[in-house]
């Protein structure tokens, strides 16, 4: 079994799992079983680690088969890549894909239970040739008046990415149930660092993207700060080592 910290990873950063696979190429299913944790305080298998420090167990709520075949215990949930009619297509050379997590989308705490859960839709499967990244900085600025926007509220500073080139109005937040409003596509925490100078510099960075255009906005919980930035992504041109290579 292995386990990793998804916190470790975030924007274009990545752990390898899997590498130096040889298969025929073709089309195939995948899926990847994640052994479940029930138990609070136990880290030996899935779990979430609160603000306050304490665990709670995490499980994946799908039980079912991966077109046909499953492990031999229960005690594991499947994430599925591949629908039905839906196939994984590997080409000759190297083909390289990331299992992306966005636990904002995904993670759920049910009430009264010793874990969390963590849903589907909470991961998609990459293909590095089709996918690039957006990054870029918010000024001083920007990052203060997210502060006085919140009007004192709880808040965190991220930046939200939706698809097409979108109005202020129409950006809804995650699991927006007016049709009016879009739902962001991935959210990324808003970092900062020290310059050379020691001034303080505020940046953010979205990973594994397919080519396209997005609209960015700089929410500040719980009002909306009225300042979107767009961008197109570029093709991905940084090497990362082969994950599946086909024969």
């Amino acid at each position: 079994m292995r386990q990793v910290d998804l916190l470790k990873y975030q924007g274009t950063s990545y752990d390898t799992i899997i590498s130096s696979q040889t298969l025929s190429p073709g089309k195939y299913a995948m899926c990847v079983y994640v052994k479940d944790g029930t138990q609070l305080n136990d880290d030996s298998l899935s779990y979430v680690e609160k603000k306050d420090g304490s665990l709670k167990g995490l499980v994946v709520p799908s039980k079912g088969s991966c077109f046909g075949y499953k492990p031999s215990t229960t005690d594991q949930g499947r994430l599925k890549f591949s629908g039905k009619g839906e196939n994984l297509e590997i080409s000759t050379g190297n083909n390289r894909f990331v299992l992306e997590f966005d636990l904002r989308k995904g993670l759920a705490d049910p009430q009264g239970q010793d874990y969390m859960l963590m849903n589907s839709n909470a991961v998609t499967l990459v293909n590095l040739s089709e996918s690039g990244e957006i990054e870029g900085d918010v000024s001083v600025q920007q990052y203060q008046a997210c502060e006085s926007d919140s009007l004192g509220g709880p808040f965190s500073h991220a930046v939200y990415l939706y698809p097409g080139d979108i109005g202020q109005s129409q950006m809804g937040d995650m699991g927006a149930t007016d049709p009016a409003l879009v739902e962001p596509i991935a959210i990324a925490d808003v970092s900062s660092s020290e310059d050379d100078s020691g001034d303080t510099e505020y940046d953010y960075e979205f990973g594994f993207i397919g080519p396209g255009t997005y609209s960015l906005d700089i929410p500040a919980r719980p009002t909306w700060i009225n300042r979107i930035l767009r961008k197109r992504t570029p093709m991905a041109s940084r090497y990362l080592p082969p994950m599946v290579r086909s024969s």
